[in-house]
C-alpha cells in the first residue's frame, strides 16, 4: 500500500520554490522525486495554486 499523498504540503513546497510564481521545470522534477508522486501531479498542483512552469527541459513551457 502506498502512502498517501499530502497535496497541500506539495502546495506549500511549490510555492515556497517559486520565483515570480514561476517554477523551472527541473525543480518540480526534484519535487515529483522528493514526495514521490509522477510529474503530471507536480503540474497539476502548480496550476491549482497559479505558478508556470519555465525552463522546460524538452522545450515545452517558456
Amino acid at each position: 500500500m502506498s502512502t498517501p499523498v499530502n497535496e497541500e504540503e506539495i502546495k506549500k513546497a511549490i510555492l515556497e520554490t517559486a520565483q515570480n510564481g514561476r517554477i523551472k521545470c527541473p525543480d518540480c522534477l526534484a519535487l515529483a522525486q522528493r514526495f514521490k508522486v509522477k510529474p503530471v501531479v507536480i503540474g497539476r498542483l502548480c496550476n491549482q495554486v497559479k505558478v508556470k512552469i519555465c525552463g522546460c527541459q524538452l522545450g515545452c513551457f517558456r
